[in-house]
């Protein structure tokens, strides 16, 4: 042990390799919202290892110092951490903080919900070629597991297909994240180690794969640990079909080679189509064409919400999941969605009657959430056909109804920008069908962010007020109930959900946000109502003709008020001027 004066603090370098945190360019600048928010995650990590160590009554602080590139994409941290020598602690040096350090997480594994590189901790230069094998369960190491499964609400792009780019990094952290959370909050959560996204890759147009490896201590004494491992994951994820705000292909997931058909054949199953109408979504040519952009993101948040009506109604445990949307046009102008919706049949039988009630239960108990608005007394249950399409081209029609706030509720302007989208002409105009498919797309993705934060139970609606070039720069309005929230509602805390819910306001969605680009003000209500409610031209030319009137008669009563003053003093002027009277020449004889 190294000699220590006592009394004194002693601060170590501590360098190790995080290896599920990949390293982007953001974390050379200090200032940078990603570099603060991964500093200030390693410094409470290391300050919650080292106080919950045999050394905690010694241990002053950490500071992390720099982010650097490590060979293995991931990213070398190099902190410092003080202790106070003093005759009330034992004297700590490197090797007892090495010690410490490495006991903590597990062999240099586990940080947190990070993963490390077991061979990159040094203290001080001290590494653990010098270190006795004197811990327990040091010759044991944990087991890799090879999780993939398919994300069905993240469109693949070749962004991520590009390790360096920032969608794909964005996405790799959050899909980590979600992945961590599942596994410490599961029935295994001391057995799990970490969870590192290695690669994305493309499921169809509209999905995409991912492949993740998880590090776990052993888990059970037989050869069943990746079964245990699916079902812990399919028991978190709502059957396989929800991972945070991802939704998944509840027949995808693997572990290593294991895998479980989501429609066993022992298991007898019911197709119904589903019929709604959507009232508060316009009719226009390219919804004709299912390869079309606008097509497929109408498609997705229907099925989206379908799913989410069966889940919450009262049939949800027999509800498998809705597919195969088929949009066409009713003769009243409304866009009409068909799906394929699945059931399990085997605990309480399943008819149409039933599914019909499930969805008036379920449309009910999430109308509040819901993008699209279904007509209830319209829906049709049918057993499931081949669907036929008789579409006819129809006119575009307006855009979606924009909701009015209450009088009680606030509301704050929004301001971000989207930079993976490029401004068309057609987004100048609000009206036009592709300003309405990315706005219904913006509002859905806002209203997932807020209904999953700290604000959920406030959270009222969100519109799109303005779309204008730089890339697409986006304002929108968004409104919450302070009745709801126990604390006042601020810029600052909305500001902090949306940097929350958006990976550091870096991801909105599929939508790759611009940083720096947030801005949340409060809304000015008076303002609001009267842009919602503006003079007609006439009114505001009777106005300033009014005004211009009331100014000219002003002047004009000035200018009679000085005559009449000037008139009625004109006389005693004129005697001022000559106070001794007038002189008469021709009286000078008399």
């Amino acid at each position: 042990m190294e000699p220590i004066e006592k009394g004194i603090i002693s601060g170590f370098n501590v360098t190790f390799i995080i290896t599920s945190l990949t390293y982007t360019a953001a974390f050379n600048d200090p200032s940078s919202l990603l570099y603060q928010s991964a500093s200030e995650s390693i410094i409470w990590k290391l300050k919650t290892l080292f106080q919950s160590s045999d050394i905690a009554s010694a241990f002053t602080d950490c500071k992390v110092i720099t982010l650097s590139a490590a060979n293995n994409q991931g990213t070398s941290v190099y902190a410092i951490c003080s202790f106070n020598n003093t005759s009330a602690a034992e004297n700590v040096d490197r090797v007892i903080v090495y010690r410490q350090f490495s006991y903590t997480t597990r062999n240099i594994t586990r940080f947190g919900h990070y993963l490390l590189d077991p061979n990159s901790l040094y203290v001080n230069g001290y590494h653990k070629s010098n270190e006795p094998n004197d811990f327990p369960n040091r010759s044991q190491f944990p087991t890799l597991f090879n999780v993939t499964f398919t994300v069905t609400n993240l469109p693949y792009v070749n962004a991520l297909h590009i390790p360096t780019s920032f969608l794909y990094q964005s996405a790799v952290l959050t899909i980590t994240h979600q992945l961590t959370t599942l596994f410490n909050s599961s029935d295994i959560t001391s057995a799990f180690i970490a969870c590192s996204t290695r690669s994305l890759s493309t499921a169809s147009r509209m999905m995409t794969k991912v492949y993740a490896i998880c590090s776990f201590n052993s888990i059970s004494t037989e050869n069943e640990d990746r079964i245990i491992i699916y079902n812990q994951f399919r028991s978190n994820t709502q059957n396989i079909t929800i991972l945070g705000a991802y939704s998944l292909d509840n027949n995808s997931l693997y572990v290593n080679d294991y895998h479980e058909s989501a429609f066993p054949i022992s298991q007898k199953t019911l197709c119904f189509d589903v019929s709604v109408i959507i009232t508060n979504l316009p009719f226009s040519s390219v919804l004709l064409d299912p390869t079309s952009s606008v097509y497929q993101s109408a498609s997705t948040l229907v099925i989206y919400q379908l799913n989410a009506i069966f889940r919450n109604s009262n049939i949800s445990d027999q509800f498998l999941e809705c597919t195969n949307t088929l949009l066409s046009i009713t003769n009243e102008d409304f866009v009409k969605a068909l799906a394929d919706c699945v059931f399990k049949n085997y605990s309480q039988q399943i008819d149409n009657v039933i599914v019909e009630q499930g969805f008036r239960d379920g449309t009910n108990n999430t109308s509040s959430t819901a993008t699209y608005e279904f007509n209830t007394n319209n829906v049709q249950i049918t057993g499931c056909e081949e669907a036929k399409s008789t579409v006819t081209v129809a006119a575009s029609g307006q855009p979606p109804t924009i909701a009015s706030a209450r009088q009680q509720d606030l509301g704050f302007q929004i301001n971000f920008t989207i930079i993976n989208v490029n401004f068309t002409d057609g987004l100048r105009n609000l009206k036009s069908s592709e300003s309405i498919n990315l706005t219904t797309n913006i509002i859905a993705r806002l209203h997932d962010l807020f209904i999953n934060s700290a604000l959920s139970e406030c959270y009222q609606f969100c519109n799109v007020s303005n779309l204008s070039s730089g890339s697409v720069k986006v304002s929108t309005s968004c409104f919450f109930d302070p009745f709801k929230q126990n604390t006042v509602i601020t810029s600052e805390i909305i500001k902090s959900s949306f940097d929350i819910g958006t990976n550091g306001s870096q991801q909105l969605g599929e939508f790759q946000l611009k940083p720096g680009s947030l801005s949340v003000v409060p809304a000015n209500k008076s303002l609001g109502l009267l842009n919602g409610s503006e003079l007609p031209y006439w009114a505001i030319i009777v106005i300033v003709l009014a005004i211009l009137l009331a100014l000219f008669l002003l002047i004009l009563l000035g200018c009679l008020i000085t005559l009449c003053i000037k008139k009625k003093f004109h006389g005693f002027y004129d005697m001022l001027q000559n106070p001794f009277g007038i002189y008469y020449a021709h009286l000078d004889g008399k």
